[in-house]
């Protein structure tokens, strides 16, 4: 059943919990509510996000692709005790075997998960405890709460998950590269990508920013081609591949273009195009999400995709300022773009007995992360090997 007021209709939406009188917690399991995407767009234009938790990203996200995965996708609500709506939550609930999991609906497609909240929020005092309980009270039937890829801060402000008890370092991180703490022009990419660029230019190529969604749908076709060849020469399947996942990638663009929550850039050789980059920008913040080059062997000269990810940060750095995230994995490329490592958290607690070998799992892929990282050199080996590198 649909809500069609600004307030959730608790009868109709799910369970109503208050911890210690501090705040009042809404699931909603009607993600196709419009007042539920009302409140959401209301409080991600005054509070706090990351472009991963714009509506532009979350509504698709939640309503077609988590159940196109088989998930069942809800939103807990914060209400503080005078009424505010201060904190908005996308989660999903999957099946894994026996046991049900709920979890960020992150599917591989998004970096960083949090929720968007107030800027305002006053967790001080006992509140965040009491934050903390009512969002676990609003959960619907699980054996285990599994959240993943959680930043310390977003634009700056603690991320109010991470505090929770029992949040440890993933041994993930994304590579981050900050422009003032070091110029773009001083980067060891920036400066080979220069004389590329020099070269395209004198033979007829261009990079440049699309703003026509069509034209950025084009190129969303195009990497999704090539990305389809280079996982059947390698022998692999890629997300990619999926219909519905490249219709997720579509509905972002065209969502987010106009407004600039999605940014798209190409390079072209003449007529054909060679390489192109789609990022999510936010509050200053860059994040890199899909990029593909011909790797032709006659366009080698150009590197495609790095005279892309250049023309991008160089962008970036003069109309933003903000960071620039390169994306997981401490891959040697990022590193000469200037990436530094930025860890990402993660958080699981059992509900029931049937959630403990999730929570065993979570260690031991934690542990085994942690040799890779005290381990570079293997690790590059193995990222060479993956073609990752």
């Amino acid at each position: 059943m649909t809500s069609t007021s600004d307030h959730p209709a608790p009868n109709e939406n799910g369970p109503v919990n208050v911890a210690d009188g501090a705040f009042r917690a809404v699931a909603t399991f009607d993600v196709s509510d419009e007042a539920l995407w009302r409140r959401w767009r209301a409080l991600e234009r005054d509070g706090i996000a990351t472009a991963f938790q714009s509506a532009t990203v979350t509504r698709p996200l939640l309503c077609d692709l988590a159940p196109a995965f088989g998930a069942r996708p809800f939103v807990v609500e914060i209400f503080a005790a005078d009424g505010r709506h201060v904190l908005s939550l996308g989660l999903a609930r999957t099946r894994a075997r026996l046991a049900r999991h709920i979890g960020f609906p992150d599917f591989g497609l998004i970096d960083h998960n949090a929720p968007v909240w107030h800027r305002d929020l006053d967790l001080s005092a006992g509140r965040a405890e009491a934050l903390r309980r009512a969002i676990l009270a609003a959960l619907p039937g699980h054996d285990a709460l599994l959240l993943g890829k959680m930043p310390k801060t977003v634009e700056g402000r603690p991320n109010p998950l991470v505090d929770w008890p029992g949040v440890t370092d993933m041994n993930i991180v994304t590579m981050v590269y900050d422009p003032a703490a070091r110029p773009p022009a001083e980067l060891p990419a920036m400066k080979e990508s220069g004389r590329k660029r020099r070269k395209l230019d004198r033979e007829g190529g261009a990079i440049r920013r699309v703003d026509d969604p069509a034209r950025a749908l084009d190129l969303l076709d195009f990497a999704f081609a090539l990305r389809a060849a280079k996982a059947g020469r390698d022998g692999r399947h890629e997300t990619l591949e999926r219909p519905d996942v490249r219709d997720f990638y579509r509905s972002v663009v065209a969502g987010g273009l106009a407004g600039g929550t999605a940014v798209v850039w190409e390079v072209v050789l003449g007529e054909r195009t060679i390489a192109m980059v789609h990022g999510l920008a936010r509050a200053g913040h860059f994040h890199g999400t899909l990029m593909a080059s011909d790797d032709d062997d006659g366009l080698q000269p150009y590197s495609p995709g790095m005279i892309a990810v250049a023309a991008t940060l160089e962008d970036h750095a003069a109309t933003r300022g903000g960071p620039f995230d390169l994306g997981p994995g401490e891959h040697p490329y990022k590193r000469r773009f200037g990436g530094e490592p930025s860890p990402l958290y993660e958080y699981g607690r059992a509900a029931t007995p049937f959630g403990l070998a999730a929570i065993a799992d979570r260690a031991a892929r934690r542990a085994t992360r942690a040799h890779l990282r005290r381990h570079p050199e293997f690790r590059a080996r193995l990222y060479r090997l993956l073609g990752r590198g």
